[in-house]
């Protein structure tokens, strides 16, 4: 699954009783068909995806295994098929294979093929012949329905739209009776679109209006839109470009008194060349270099605040608040850091499987600001789990097992388990030295903490023969310095502080 289902999810029950009923219901005749396939069909934003989740949260016990295969072009669905033949290790891991391999196992699986929008594909070719398995397909092609049973997802009923109008605005529970008549008004105008109702929400729950003046801020927006884009808002997604079009101009007329409204701004127009899924978050670190860390963390600050109204649960809530606390890490501000992580990890374990990457990388992110602190053996006992898990998770050579070996051994060095650290520092430098240029810091790192251990136990020709080869690296003065030590206190009983002094002054 990409994801748990959204904290505003509302009504859609008629719907996913009909999908269990179509999908879990006990076979009664012989001539049902082979397989089991849900069409959700209706036009986008009008939560097709979203019951999809849904449903599949409510059933997973039902089920071996869940799928989500994202089949909006031929690449992201050979993407989607890759990470099911990752999971599951078929004998063959192309997409006919693993299709073939769902078709013939023995367990009971579903399959969700989302956005199946691209006429030129035939989704024919994904759906495994089997009555194991179940498959739901969310789609805005009539012709999709011969797949199976399908039904229309267009418009949310009438109180289930109001409803989630007035939880998107964040209006408190016992002011919902005085707000229905807005609500309801509001709701008839944006047609009972389920993102329409949701980003409408959003903008009343900023504070730029209240629900009773929404309308007319969107009447004047649509209008314009009418003026120069009368094909485009005469489409059945009128509301949606009207919506969308009330948020940008908001941020427009506050970005120059507001850096974080001209920020926003730009970041929508680079997000616009790209796809929407897997937009890496090393986008946004990288982004931020540019960006005193400072102002990061006051921003980052303002959006956790806002993040309140969500649950606690909610991975966009916890994702902002691990980018926080590894701000207040770099700005050395770790007693900020270590409850605020501890807290996301506490939650993160009632919601996530012990081998989630986001929760592995909250633990590590908190592992090294124990170490930061001084409190070494609660970053030992942490990180030999992680270490643990990514070992068997991930190849030898991905930089996040890496990372946390690393981590691990600078803990056993500090504590004087050198042996330990030895064995995981020997492993990363052999790898380093295969897959990193010579001069690459993380090399260079790896190395010289590798050769600072060997000493601490006085393997000088070791150590030695580690810093032989980073005299040709950025750093051979330093390099060279320690080596000529290291020359001298060969054969002598010279204490190792004085050595660790050496390539700590170098490091």
């Amino acid at each position: 699954m990409p994801r748990t289902s959204n904290t505003l999810f509302t009504g859609r029950d008629a719907i996913l009783d009909s999908m269990n009923k179509a999908l879990l219901a006990p076979r009664t005749t012989s001539s049902e068909t082979l397989r089991r396939v849900f069409v959700l069909l209706g036009i986008g934003g009008s939560g097709k995806s979203e019951v999809a989740v849904k449903f599949a949260e409510m059933h997973r016990e039902s089920f071996w295994g869940v799928f989500w295969v994202d089949a909006d072009t031929p690449q992201s669905a050979e993407s989607g098929f890759e990470k099911i033949a990752e999971a599951c290790k078929p004998p063959d891991s192309s997409i006919d294979g693993v299709r073939d391999w769902l078709a013939n196992t023995r367990k009971s699986w579903l399959l969700v093929l989302d956005n199946c929008d691209n006429s030129d594909i035939d989704y024919n070719r994904y759906l495994p012949p089997t009555e194991r398995g179940m498959v739901i397909m969310t789609t805005r092609l009539p012709e999709c329905k011969k797949h199976g049973i399908t039904e229309r997802i267009d418009q949310m009923e009438h109180q289930d739209g109001v409803k989630l109008l007035l939880k998107a605005s964040h209006v408190l529970n016992t002011k919902w009776e005085q707000e229905q008549a807005s609500a309801e008004s509001v709701t008839r105008l944006l047609g009972f679109h389920a993102l329409a109702l949701v980003h409408a929400g959003s903008y009343i729950n900023s504070g730029h209006c209240t629900l009773s003046q929404y309308p007319k801020i969107y009447e004047d927006q649509q209008r314009r839109l009418f003026e120069y884009k009368p094909r485009q808002m005469r489409s059945r997604y009128g509301s949606v470009y009207a919506i969308f079009e009330v948020s940008a101009s908001a941020l427009k007329a506050a970005s120059s008194q507001d850096d974080t409204s001209a920020l926003a701004l730009q970041l929508l127009e680079v997000l616009a060349f790209m796809h929407r899924d897997n937009v890496q978050e090393i986008f946004f670190e990288r982004a931020s270099e540019w960006i005193p860390l400072q102002e990061a963390a006051d921003l980052l600050e303002k959006i956790v605040d806002a993040r309140k109204t969500l649950e606690a649960s909610d991975e966009d809530r916890l994702v902002a608040q691990h980018s926080l606390a590894t701000l207040y890490s770099r700005l050395g501000e770790r007693q900020k850091a270590i409850p605020l992580l501890e807290e996301i990890i506490r939650i993160r374990k009632t919601t996530l499987e012990p081998e989630d990457s986001h929760l592995l990388g909250s633990q590590h992110a908190l592992a090294r600001a124990y170490s930061d602190t001084g409190e070494y053996q609660k970053a030992i006992t942490l990180l030999e789990e992680v270490v643990r898990i990514r070992e068997t998770t991930l190849k030898p050579e991905h930089p996040g097992r890496l990372s946390s070996q690393h981590e691990l051994a600078r803990a056993y060095s500090e504590t004087g388990e050198y042996q330990k650290a030895i064995t995981l520092l020997e492993e990363i430098v052999r790898i380093g030295e295969t897959t990193l240029k010579p001069g690459h810091p993380e090399r260079l790192k790896s190395q010289y903490n590798l050769a600072l251990d060997y000493a601490e136990v006085c393997q000088y020709e070791k150590a030695k023969g580690i810093l032989e080869k980073s005299t040709t690296t950025p750093l051979p003065i330093a390099a060279g310095s320690a080596l000529k030590h290291l020359h001298a206190f060969n054969h002598t009983s010279q204490p190792t502080w004085l050595v660790r002094s050496l390539f700590e002054d170098m490091l």
